[in-house]
């Protein structure tokens, strides 16, 4: 077995590197000891203690002297940062948080403190509200949509440059609460108005499902009677309008489709008798008579 390893370093010394269990002992030696090895000149690596082996040259390193700062000047729930540097437990970075509340401390994830997942520790009641973990579930769902590159609806919401506009989780349930009440806010969605705006106050709704699907890019609309309707909802529409209309729904798609205005496609009816029997629906209906 070798006991040494011999290296140069960009002083114009050389070293051999004496190998131990725990540590390397290195030392310096000269350059006909070296050379008598026969090994390549390399430059030495010295140990880096950070998360990534790279240092500052990864993607995704952060300056964790800037984000201990960031960390400090917030308070997480009822937590507290106190701690003087961010460690790393195993692949995780912790920091020392002491909670104002119980007094206790604890090193807590980063992760979790910035996305708002953890407000202090067990058995301290920190619950928003009763739809917090709902409301909460909706919040994550829009921040991997929007932020996470390996989502499948990325490209859809992030790539186009879709952002969410709320600080944290404990900020959007509240405004939520505030501004869009609901009983429990199972069986609605979170639309945005705007279809391509953020997620952000003033352009969020509450909507069925169905009403969901009617904004998207997708989607094709006419005027009908100065209003906007659907392609797929305007044989409803018309039907409720126009009980005799006599064209069956897939009929009236195809002619839409063909770019006839309604108008012409309420004329063409006129000429037309059918034997089907349909009915609208009234939840599309209601989308545009109520």
């Amino acid at each position: 077995m070798k006991k040494f390893s011999y290296w140069t370093h960009g002083d114009g010394h050389y070293y051999r590197v004496r190998k131990r269990p725990a540590s390397f002992q290195y030392q310096r030696c000269n350059r006909a000891t070296y050379r008598h090895r026969q090994r390549p000149i390399q430059p030495l690596k010295m140990p880096y203690s950070g998360p990534f082996k790279s240092g500052p040259e990864h993607p995704r390193w952060v300056n964790r002297d800037a984000l201990l700062i960031e960390l400090k000047s917030r308070i997480y729930g009822s937590w507290v940062v106190i701690g003087t540097e961010i460690v790393t437990v195993g692949r995780s970075r912790k920091v020392l948080c002491r909670c104002y509340k119980t007094g206790q401390e604890h090193l807590v994830n980063v992760d979790n403190l910035l996305a708002g997942k953890t407000k202090g520790p067990r058995g301290v009641k920190h619950q928003i509200s009763k739809n917090s973990k709902v409301l909460g579930e909706r919040y994550d769902a829009m921040m991997q949509r929007c932020k996470n590159p390996r989502d499948r609806n990325y490209p859809n919401y992030g790539g186009r440059g879709i952002e969410v506009r709320f600080e944290s989780r404990p900020e959007f349930i509240l405004w939520m609460e505030e501004n869009l009440p609901h009983e429990n806010y199972r069986g609605v969605e979170i639309d945005r108005t705007d279809n391509n705006g953020h997620y952000e106050p003033g352009n969020l709704r509450l909507v069925t499902p169905r009403e969901n699907l009617c904004n998207t890019r997708r989607n094709r609309h006419v005027i009908y009677r100065g209003q906007s309707v659907l392609q797929t909802h305007f044989w409803h529409v018309v039907k409720h309008d126009i009980p005799n209309f006599s064209y069956s729904r897939e009929w009236t798609t195809k002619l839409l489709a063909m770019d006839l205005s309604p108008d012409e496609v309420i004329r063409r009816s006129r000429n037309w008798q059918t034997k089907v029997i349909e009915f609208p629906s009234p939840e599309i209906v209601r989308i545009y008579r109520e």
